[in-house]
């Protein structure tokens, strides 16, 4: 501390009557929110997955986070998390998992849950561009253009039909003949 003739004064570190001044910053209540989240796996169709595939999860936070995010992959544990840092506009974040064959067959899901440097708490559980994995049982057959209605990797009985439903014996649809004989359930086929 100096005064204007420019001589030098005192540290002052406390008031001489006991009193003080408290600085009290605005709390931050706000939520922190994914900007993105992406889903593909490792294979040569990014939205097909089998056992062994590395399913791959970016996403983004808009603010800086407390500690990593915690993940799950098919409701387990991210196998590996990983703070890419700051981009100049989100803090990008990059977790993976190998798919296994006791992992649910489907429509890959995943959690996200986050705290910020407040305390706020966010949590993300879809992908912000649609983009989707599907786990399939390779031992089953997989027809993706629509035999496997339900998603759930294999086709039961209703779904074989479907299948082979536009098939032809001869001149005759095997669709008509199903219909006839009271088999055709769901007109859906590969």
């Amino acid at each position: 501390m100096v005064d204007l003739a420019g001589n030098p004064g005192a540290q002052v570190s406390s008031t001489t009557d006991g009193s003080f001044v408290i600085l009290q910053l605005p709390s931050d209540t706000t939520a922190p929110i994914a900007t993105g989240a992406w889903l593909t796996s490792n294979e040569t169709d990014m939205a097909v997955a089998y056992p062994g595939t590395l399913i791959d999860l970016d996403f983004a936070i808009n603010e800086q986070l407390k500690a990593l995010p915690i993940v799950t992959i098919f409701g387990r544990p991210a196998d590996m998390v990983i703070d890419l840092g700051f981009n100049g506009f989100d803090y990008d974040y990059y977790a993976y998992s190998t798919a296994t064959a006791t992992d649910p067959l489907g429509p890959v899901s995943f959690t996200i849950d986050f705290t910020d440097l407040a305390g706020n708490h966010g949590t993300q559980t879809a992908t912000t561009d649609g983009s989707l994995v599907t786990l399939y049982n390779p031992t089953h057959p997989v027809c993706q253009t629509g035999a496997d209605i339900n998603g759930n990797g294999s086709i039961n009985i209703t779904e074989l039909l479907n299948y082979i439903a536009d098939w032809k014996i001869g001149n005759v649809s095997l669709t008509l003949l199903l219909k006839a004989i009271g088999f055709w359930k769901i007109g859906t086929g590969c």
